[in-house]
């Protein structure tokens, strides 16, 4: 089996159980397990510990502050990975990052493997949406929840939008697509993103921008006349406004 780079948190990789904080399955328990590495960099980046490694990266976080890469990473063979994880009572995965897709090999075996240990087991995965899925991802993961950024993220238009990728994750009819709104002004780059890709209305989130219960608070007020107009949902941060930036929890 090949290995998986993990965020590391206080010397083991970053796997831990609690609840969906955003979207669809909102407040389901579930086990989170945090990849390292992103292709991109948002200014607004709650967990910029996966990329900021040198002062390039790191200069474009609002914080500006360089994380050390061999503190902040743990390699995990798959395997083990996949013991670590089905130890825990709750048989509900959500790999994220990072950017997961970067390592898409390895996350099929995982979920793979995590599937053959009990057939039931619910795999999601959640993705920038830059990378396209392959088949193989797309057959043993069971809900992909894809979040395009926008201008507003600080990323360069042909960095952080790859058309193509995104009418992918469409095709697999498992996605659900979460745009994070800072301003009124974000929901014409959403409804041209919408438009192009052919994303159903049903299955785009408007989430509130916010790494504290202030910032999260301030923004969800604007968006719902944005959903209620244009027949979208509305999803909150909940794990924000329960524990702030906190993390492993």
């Amino acid at each position: 089996m090949s290995e998986l780079t993990f965020s590391n948190m206080d010397g083991e990789p970053e796997i831990f159980d609690t609840i969906q904080g955003e979207g669809r399955y909102i407040g389901r328990p579930v086990v989170f397990a945090r990849l390292s590495n992103c292709n991109l960099q948002c200014s607004w980046c709650d967990t910029p510990y996966t990329w900021a490694f040198n002062e390039k990266r790191a200069s474009k976080h609002d914080e500006g502050k360089v994380y050390d890469k061999k503190q902040e990473q743990t390699k995990v063979e798959v395997g083990d990975a996949i013991d670590i994880i089905n130890g825990y009572e709750i048989k509900r995965l959500v790999i994220t990052g990072g950017e997961p897709l970067m390592q898409q090999p390895s996350i099929i075996e995982l979920a793979q493997g995590l599937r053959d240990a009990n057939e039931d087991y619910w795999v999601e995965v959640e993705t920038n949406g830059t990378i396209a899925p392959k088949p193989e991802l797309v057959e043993v993961v069971d809900q992909f929840n894809v979040s395009p950024k926008l201008e507003n993220s600080g990323n360069l238009l042909n960095k952080r939008l790859k058309p193509e990728a995104l009418k992918k994750f469409v095709e697999t009819g498992k996605a659900d697509f979460k745009f994070v709104v800072s301003r009124t002004e974000d929901i014409k780059e959403i409804l041209s993103i919408v438009d192009e890709s052919g994303m159903p209305s049903d299955r785009v989130f408007l989430m509130p921008e916010g790494r504290t219960e202030e910032e999260v608070e301030t923004h969800q007020k604007i968006l719902v006349d944005l959903a209620k107009e244009h027949n979208f949902n509305v999803t909150t941060r909940l794990h924000v406004l329960i524990w702030g930036a906190k993390r492993g929890v």
